[in-house]
């Protein structure tokens, strides 16, 4: 109940009315002018991917790799199609980032269309502190199967899987794809997008895993040196994959597979030195 005065009327509630800010006048009813504005041009997409944060690490990191550290060559990149969704399928050749960074540049620099490559990453390398916010800003997606389906199928984008089992080779194992998962591939048979093999040589010895520590939880970090060596890296696009051809998508796994390891024994046996190509 409002207190009154001696005739009855109410009486005003006294309120701190000094310490709220007169509106200006004239000032628009959009708050959001007001809000602070740090990166006031950046483009982000659906998927958190900032458009300014890739440019950056792409014209600073991206080029001193790509074109002075590791003088990447690449053949075969007329196999990536130029519109509609495609599945880029890699094996693992060394760091997953690395190998990531250097295919998308590939596309980017090399192909007569240059398109963006959606990197899928695993939900271990989105739980790790600090990665959960810089992968997505990079552009990597999490390869659940019905993200991997809107990618291709919805948006006709390209994405690029590491389906191998198991983790970084090696040093003594290079070169030697495993089996490949289906998961992913399901989602290109579904999809009915081409699946093209990226056979890569040169980043597991810019890489090298020397050996793996044991860990709890039956997990095994692995052991590499601090520094990236000046290996010689070669990227080759193969031949689309037509996933409704094979019966199964585990043939279709396995077809994939071997063509990516026919690739690495042809470009193995072709380079002459590890450092100069």
């Amino acid at each position: 109940m409002e207190p009154t005065d001696a005739g009855g009327d109410p009486t005003p509630i006294d309120r701190p009315t000094d310490l709220v800010p007169a509106r200006p006048a004239g000032a628009r009813a959009d708050l959001r002018d007001h809000l602070p504005g740090l990166e006031p041009d950046r483009r982000v997409t659906d998927w958190g991917r900032s458009e300014r944060l890739e440019a950056l690490v792409d014209r600073t990191v991206g080029d001193a790799l790509y074109h002075l550290w590791l003088r990447v060559a690449v053949d075969g990149v007329e196999h990536v199609p130029a519109d509609g969704g495609a599945l880029l399928v890699c094996h693992r050749a060394g760091a997953a980032a690395l190998d990531a960074l250097l295919v998308a540049k590939a596309v980017a620099q090399e192909h007569p269309r240059p398109r963006a490559v959606v990197p899928l990453v695993g939900a271990g390398a989105l739980a790790q502190p600090g990665l959960a916010m810089l992968l997505p800003k990079l552009g990597a997606v999490a390869d659940h199967p019905a993200n991997v389906r809107r990618l291709l199928g919805d948006e006709g984008q390209l994405a690029l899987a590491f389906p191998e089992d198991g983790g970084p080779r090696l040093l003594r194992d290079r070169y030697r794809v495993r089996r490949l998962r289906d998961e992913v591939l399901m989602a290109a048979r579904v999809t009915r997008v081409p699946v093209v093999p990226v056979a890569i040589v040169g980043t597991e010895e810019v890489t090298p895993v020397l050996g793996r520590l044991p860990l709890p939880r039956g997990r095994r970090l692995p052991v590499t040196l601090p520094a990236l060596l000046p290996a010689r890296v070669t990227v080759r696009f193969l031949p689309p994959v037509d996933p409704g051809r094979p019966a199964s998508v585990r043939e279709l796994a396995d077809e994939t597979g071997a063509a990516l390891q026919a690739a690495l024994v042809e470009l193995v046996a072709d380079r002459r030195s590890v450092w100069l190509g």
